[in-house]
């Protein structure tokens, strides 16, 4: 399952659409080449954004810089979402299936 998350101090989306829509000019990161990445790209694409940069993060650096708040947004899976949420680096914003009704 993929997980758009933010940071904790973005605002509360309506639904997955106003959360991908939000990524417009921020960054962002997903593991490039895997499932992330493909719904990533598409997500983009489907709500007419364009982040500032779409960076090739693994999950190991996607965790580091939201600790750092060098990062507004990433793409990731579970169970990286919810522990990257338990510790408190950042939140769920919506999850692909959500995203696609």
């Amino acid at each position: 399952m993929q997980c758009l998350s933010s940071q904790n101090d973005a605002p509360q989306f309506k639904n997955g659409l106003d959360a991908v829509k939000w990524m417009d000019g921020k960054l962002v990161a997903a593991p490039h080449g895997a499932c992330t990445d493909r719904f990533a790209r598409w997500a983009f694409e489907q709500a007419g954004i364009k982040p500032k940069k779409y960076l090739n993060m693994n999950i190991e650096v996607i965790t580091s810089s939201f600790k750092n708040n060098k990062l507004d947004a990433a793409v990731i899976w579970e169970p990286t979402a919810s522990k990257i949420q338990l510790q408190g680096l950042a939140r769920r914003a919506a999850q692909a299936r959500v995203f696609m009704v």
